[in-house]
């Protein structure tokens, strides 16, 4: 479902069954299962039509890798913390820290370190402070005004969040921007309007354009970051057989 990286460590997580993560080592560019790292997250197994809002989101180390984050979702709307260890492997257990508003989703961290999550219920942004115990402290939780607001992407000091119903009128998808000050508060300070179904977000590395695939469309829309943070359209790319299409990186 996803998969986190610091430095040559490497963590999976896998959605069904109740979600597990792993861990994996890199070593001149093979990877290696790291012995006992397997953990569990005890979700409840949800099949049908909900199962896609029930199963966990997005797997992410902090910023200093000492702590790893999964984000489950409606399942239970916990961002669990494990602890890292020196040999790579995650703590026996995790903490279940509650999220501010519904199904925490996707992660990004700003440059002070603070961990900002995507909420879709309620279509917020939420700041919180990673302890050393594993807990998380709420700092600020913002709505953007949009429908479905699911994954965000750091660039350049701002935060941009893919919101899969767009304006609630079933037509778009749409993309908000936010800034956070070095107290971990929010704003929202920018919208555009995408095709349907906006899911995820990848900024390029020069931090000059914005990228996000639509998966009710099939389409990849694209944005030039404009010194303001502002958001200037791109000529949007279909990708043959490319509905329902989620994950998105630039290289």
């Amino acid at each position: 479902m996803s998969v986190a990286t610091y430095g040559n460590l490497v963590y999976v997580l896998n959605a069904r069954n109740g979600g597990t993560i792993q861990g994996f080592r890199v070593d001149d560019g093979h990877l290696h299962a790291i012995r006992n790292s397997n953990r569990s997250l005890g979700l409840a197994i949800i099949t049908g039509g909900t199962e896609f809002l029930n199963t966990p989101g997005q797997v992410s180390f902090t910023p200093d890798g000492a702590h790893l984050i999964v984000t489950t979702k409606a399942n239970g709307s916990h961002i669990d913390v494990f602890g890292v260890g020196h040999d790579g492997r995650v703590s026996d257990s995790f903490v279940a820290n509650s999220s501010t508003t519904p199904v925490p989703f996707g992660i990004a961290f700003d440059a002070a370190g603070h961990l900002a999550i995507a909420q879709a219920g309620g279509s917020t942004v939420a700041t919180y402070d990673v302890n050393a115990d594993s807990t998380i402290s709420p700092i600020d939780t913002l709505a953007d005004g949009q429908a479905a607001l699911c994954w965000i992407a750091a660039a350049d000091g701002s935060f941009y969040v893919a919101n899969a119903g767009g304006d609630g009128t079933g037509t778009n998808g749409s993309i908000s921007g936010y800034r956070v000050d070095s107290n971990g508060q929010l704003t929202v300070f920018t919208t555009s309007f995408t095709d349907k179904g906006a899911t995820d977000l990848t900024v390029s590395p020069d931090g000059g354009y914005l990228y996000a695939d639509t998966g009710a469309s099939g389409i990849v829309d694209g944005f030039a970051i404009n010194s303001d943070g502002t958001l200037h359209a791109l000529t949007p790319v279909s990708v043959p057989g490319g509905a329902d299409l989620e994950g998105i990186v630039a290289i």
